[in-house]
């Protein structure tokens, strides 16, 4: 993380910090599939103030990225 911005990394760490609950979530099929699955997750995300990992990106509740993969 020491190319990231480092207002994303004090939003990152404070995530991970204050973190109470995880919540998991396989899709089948893919998440792709069908756009209602992002939905679905991303209003999780907002109500719970929370981000979401999908193997690749760390994003936020709007779907903005804040960390990628290299």
């Amino acid at each position: 993380m020491s190319n990231v911005d480092s207002s994303v990394k004090k939003l990152l760490t404070s995530h991970a910090e204050s973190c109470e609950l995880i919540v998991g979530v396989v899709a089948e099929p893919a998440f792709d599939a069908d756009e209602r699955y992002h939905t679905v997750v991303f209003a999780i995300a907002k109500a719970l103030d929370g981000v979401v990992f999908n193997g690749e990106e760390m994003l936020d509740a709007n779907g903005v990225t804040l960390l990628a993969a290299a």
